[in-house]
């Protein structure tokens, strides 16, 4: 394409005018319009496509001639020829029908034809409804098979390519061949009668064959001898013409046949041959490298020791490395150290290569040849090779039977299967293949020799073919060869077909290969990789140089000392490189110049100078980065604020039905907020807006709160109903324009309505009085000091000073909140402390066992610590009030403090008053019981007054042991009951008399209300009795109860008291008789 656009453009710059038509064939590639375009030339000229696929070269053949696509497809892994492989398969679809199954292996193949599918079903399906004339297809790449195309051929065609190369279908026969000066072109296909029958024989069996054929001329030749006039002008009308012909070609034949036994009957391809067959078999494998070595050393092909170095390699999947870098050597030494480049590429493509898990095994080989000869260390050699690593090929052979065994010599006149193609050596594996996947109908059993060629098969059916039964019969095969195909397999397919009866036909390959053909490629590929490589080198200088100037960079230099090959890469990769760092520097300036001119649109700044046209250096990216790095942190800034104020703006406006009127407001409200220029003049004027619309709606809250309180306070003055403040209820809340309206609508409803009912509001505001006058503690006096209270004269100035009364009240109660609230808990305190102290008088208490005794008590010490800490933070409190308002702080009518030590001095008061009256009631009791005796009761041995505990009470025999008090004793005399001391005792409140004990769990059990009279005689209460003696008691009297047993009658304790009062001599005080009862 270069080229071309050079001619184009010396045209044009010598004024000469032309129009250039560029064909393509068999695609038209977009690289090439590409470097047209590049170069400038694209539209001077115009590009059209010859979609030449397929050329039918015989009956039985059809080529697409790109000897090129093993290299590119192989070699260079360029996939362009593909797309030309599918759209062949689908012009043979749409003439011949649809294929009814497909076969595949290989990665080429299986992208092939799934492109084809996708063509197809992008087409409209011409094939669709025709008759289906090929019923398989098996599509194959080379690179599974290699060792097909480097064995030398056997078969005559074969061998007629090998020597004088059939290119499309013909071949050129030289002067050794036609016996003349001149040299014939001649079509070899079946047309050629001589031809057609001998190039699939073995060559061994073809000069008997054209002897055989050159006497059945020469007896039709005599026919004429014994002819009449009529019978010889028939003769030479209808049969002479062919005669002539068919001698004319059996005369090449034969001259050809004596130019390929000159070359091929030596020595040196007989011994060729037998290295061939001992690398096939893998036998004498030390004698066929040394037979290499020796044909390297004698330089007798190139092209030949290289293919049986590539053999050798296949054969044994990869050469020891010791071998492989002896051939190498070897081979570079003998012709020239320019087929690096061939090595490489063999290498790459798997031809030639070096095994890696027999390294280890050398360091074993060069040891043990210091203990033995050179011929046992090879032998030594290949056993080790042997053990390390199985060739693939190997066992693909044994799995499939590649390699005949036969008992004798091979029969090659009468050959039994294909491996006469191989002089009975070897079995085409593509062939075999073909053969077991037709035998088994898919790969099915085939699926270890799938995983040894690398996979990538596959097998697809077309139903509707399948399932046509007139279609059944169809037999047509069709072989697809991608990379190229030998005219060994082409005879072996031909001889399966003719065994299977089918008509196994259609052979399609992208060009007729052999291994020399493929052999060439590489050394041709080395040879103009050369020139390209110097080409590009002097390019590579030339626009470094221009690189590094427009990139303000220090000249490249080049290692001298490297290859032309290292050189041409390092010089390429760092073209690529400074073309990659021009392109990224000039897209990072076009990137930051666009980003630049948006940012100056939306902040009206002016954009940063830099040279659009010259190529940034570094820093001036770096500056250029910073500078649109602030540009943008200062539009976010902006962009942020805008937002957040434009969202408030939005919502003020709605609170406040306002409608934008100026173009400022319509342009901050609009929808789209990219289009708000975000300059520093419309920032300042979006935040002027704002703090108007704020102020505003501060206003209109004011004015609504007020209100709201009005109605709110007129609601309950006139006492409004509650369904009539729901239907209002809306508009308490918020405060938009129509919300302030309808308030201001409903006060004036009210004030109006309040007017109309002028006594019931006063009397309202009177209640509501009432209640601030209550939480301010005030007294009666300084209520009756408002008079207009009493006043009864319901006008509009009563209501007036009403007002201001309760204004005047709210506002001292809500300055001094937070001290009446302390006043009103201490209050809320002293009234729970007294409600306590009345449960403590009651009686009943005693009946409840749930425990409400315990935390009674827990809440009474609670209540005091608490009354003792609130009197003296209220003290101080006040104190600090009456400083600052230099007054007293009363509470009804009088000063906290002493309000407060009123209280406890009536508590004080009420509970001496009890006490006494409680005294005075036991005096009594005991001298009516002392004068006419005690009431009887029946002992018992549970109280039924409540339930009993098992755990909490111990039984000695009969005597009970109270644990309550340490004075007791037992005393056997009173029938097992207990007596108590009448020791006088303190209470627990600190010995004020008259005070409740806390009694004990025996104490605490209440008596039965229907014997409380009854049982008074079995009850001894003689606290505060003299008996003996007189002793005035202190302690407050306690009941006393028998465990055991209790004295029936007092006249039978008054027996027993006597004898216990003369059995001791002194005078004592008669124990109280206590009962107490373990709980």
């Amino acid at each position: 394409m270069r080229y071309i656009a050079d001619i184009v453009n010396a045209d044009k710059m010598s004024g000469r005018s032309r129009k250039y038509k560029i064909i393509f064939s068999p695609q038209k590639f977009y690289a090439c319009e590409m470097v047209l375009e590049e170069e400038g030339v694209f539209g001077d000229v115009t590009c059209d496509e010859w979609s030449f696929y397929l050329l039918p070269l015989d009956e039985d053949i059809i080529s697409m001639e790109l000897p090129e696509f093993f290299r590119d497809y192989f070699l260079e892994g360029d996939h362009r020829w593909i797309n030309s492989v599918a759209r062949a398969l689908q012009l043979l679809n749409s003439l011949y029908g649809p294929f009814g199954k497909a076969y595949g292996i290989g990665r080429c193949a299986k992208m092939s034809y799934e492109l084809w599918r996708d063509l197809e079903e992008e087409s409209e399906g011409d094939s669709q409804g025709r008759k289906p004339e090929i019923g398989n297809v098996f599509l194959m790449d080379r690179d599974p098979d290699y060792v097909t195309a480097l064995c030398s051929q056997m078969v005559y065609e074969g061998l007629v390519d090998d020597t004088f190369r059939i290119k499309c279908g013909s071949v050129d026969f030289g002067p050794d061949v036609t016996s003349s000066d001149k040299s014939i072109k001649v079509l070899l296909n079946a047309q050629d009668k001589v031809f057609s029958q001998i190039r699939n024989e073995h060559f061994s069996s073809v000069f008997g064959f054209l002897s055989q054929k050159s006497r059945n001329l020469q007896a039709q030749y005599d026919r004429r001898r014994g002819m009449d006039i009529k019978q010889m002008k028939n003769f030479v009308s209808q049969e002479l013409k062919g005669l002539k012909q068919e001698h004319r070609l059996l005369s090449l034949h034969i001259g050809a046949c004596e130019s390929i036994m000159k070359k091929k009957t030596k020595q040196d391809f007989q011994e060729m041959i037998k290295a061939e067959h001992s690398l096939l078999e893998g036998f004498d494998i030390r004698e066929s490298t040394s037979f290499i070595e020796e044909h390297i050393d004698r330089q007798v092909s190139p092209i030949e020791s290289l293919r049986l170095m590539c053999l050798l390699s296949i054969t044994e999947n990869g050469l020891i490395p010791k071998d492989y870098r002896s051939l190498k050597t070897q081979y570079l030494q003998s012709y020239g150290p320019e087929h690096l480049l061939t090595f490489h590429n063999l290498k790459r493509i798997g031809l030639l290569t070096e095994q890696s898990a027999g390294e280890t095994l050398t360091a074993v080989e060069s040891k043990v040849s210091k203990l033995v000869t050179d011929r046992a260390a090879g032998k030594i050699t290949d056993a080790f090779n042997s053990l390390a690593r199985r060739s693939n090929f190997r066992a693909i052979s044994k799995k499939l039977g590649l390699i005949p065994r036969v008992d004798g010599e091979y029969d090659l006149k009468m050959p039994r299967d294909m491996a006469y193609v191989f002089s009975g050596a070897y079995v085409p594996l593509s062939c075999k293949i073909i053969e077991q996947v037709l035998e088994r109908r898919g790969w099915l059993g085939l699926e270890e020799v799938v995983r040894l060629l690398n996979g990538n098969e596959f097998s697809i059916s077309d139903s509707a073919v399948e399932d046509n039964p007139a279609w059944e019969s169809q037999r047509v095969i069709l072989a697809v060869f991608l990379g190229g195909c030998t005219f060994s397999e082409i005879a072996a397919l031909r001889f399966l077909g003719k065994e299977r009866g089918k008509s196994c036909r259609g052979w399609m390959g992208t060009a007729a290969c052999r291994g020399a053909s493929l052999l060439d490629m590489m050394v041709l590929e080395e040879q103009s990789l050369k020139e390209r490589l110097l080409k590009s080198i002097a390019m590579c200088r030339k626009e470094l140089d221009t690189l590094c100037r427009e990139l303000q960079l220090d000249p490249f230099e080049a290692e001298e000392q490297s290859t032309i090959l290292q050189m041409e890469k390092d010089l390429r990769a760092r073209v690529e490189v400074m073309l990659k760092q021009k392109r990224d520097r000039k897209q990072e300036l076009k990137t930051l110049q666009e980003r630049d001119q948006d940012l100056c649109d939306i902040l009206c700044t002016t954009p940063f100078c830099i040279d659009s046209n010259a190529v940034p250096s570094l820093e001036d990216l770096d500056r250029y980065r910073r500078h649109l790095a602030a540009l943008t942190t200062e539009k976010e800034q902006r962009r942020e604020q805008f937002v957040n104020s434009k969202r408030q703006i939005i919502l003020l406006m709605e609170e406040l039905d306002h409608t934008p009127d100026t173009s400022f407001e319509q342009d901050v409200v609009c929808e789209d907020e990219e289009a708000f220029c975000l300059s520093e003049e419309n920032i300042a004027a979006l935040q002027n807006l704002l703090q108007q619309l704020e102020a505003r709606r501060a206003l209109n809250e004011a004015v609504c709160t007020e209100l709201r309180s009005r109605i709110i306070a007129l609601w309950e003055r006139l006492q409004v109903p509650v369904e009539e403040r729901e239907s209002s209820a809306v508009h308490m809340t918020g405060s938009r324009a129509k919300t302030r309206k309808a308030l201001q609508l409903e006060v004036d409803r009210l004030e109006e309505l309040k007017l109309q009912n002028m006594k019931s509001v006063v009397q309202a505001i009177r209640a509501e009085l009432a209640d601030y006058w209550d939480k301010c503690f005030y007294s009666q006096e300084q209520r009756e000091g408002f008079s207009p209270y009493y006043d009864e004269d319901y006008t509009e100035t009563l209501l007036e000073l009403h007002d201001a009364e309760v204004g005047k009240m709210k506002s001292y109660y809500e300055t001094h909140k937070d001290l009446f609230e302390g006043v009103q808990k201490w209050e809320e305190n002293w009234k729970q402390f007294l409600e306590l102290e009345r449960k403590a008088t009651d009686p009943s208490r005693y009946t409840n066992r749930g425990g409400n005794l315990l935390k009674e008590e827990k809440q009474r010490a609670k209540l005091q610590k608490m009354l003792s800490k609130l009197q003296e933070e209220l003290e101080s409190r006040v104190q600090a009030w009456e400083q600052e308002q230099e007054g007293a702080f009363l509470v009804k009518g009088q000063q906290f403090m002493e309000y407060v030590r009123e209280q406890w001095q009536l508590y004080r008061l009420e509970k001496e008053k009890e006490k006494q009256e409680r005294h005075l009631k036991k005096s009594r009791q005991i001298e009516a019981e002392m004068m006419y005796g005690s009431t009887p009761r029946t002992p018992v041995k549970r109280r039924v007054l409540g339930p009993h505990t098992p755990g909490k009470v111990r039984k000695l025999n009969g005597t009970s042991i109270s644990s309550a008090t340490p004075n007791s004793t037992v005393r056997s005399a009173f029938g097992g009951t207990i007596y108590h001391s009448p020791t006088s005792r303190l209470p627990p409140s600190g010995g004020k008399f008259g005070q409740a004990r806390t009694p004990n769990c025996a104490a605490a059990k209440p008596r039965r209300p229907g014997h409380r009279e009854q049982n008074k005689e079995n009850v001894s209460q003689l606290n505060g009795t003299t008996l003996s003696g007189g002793c005035t008691p202190t302690a407050p009297a306690q009941r006393n109860h028998s465990v055991s047993s209790v004295a029936s009658t007092y006249s039978e304790f008054a027996r027993e008291l006597s004898k216990a009062s003369r059995s001791d001599s002194s005078s004592r005080v008669l124990n109280s008789t206590t009962t107490t009862a373990f709980c």
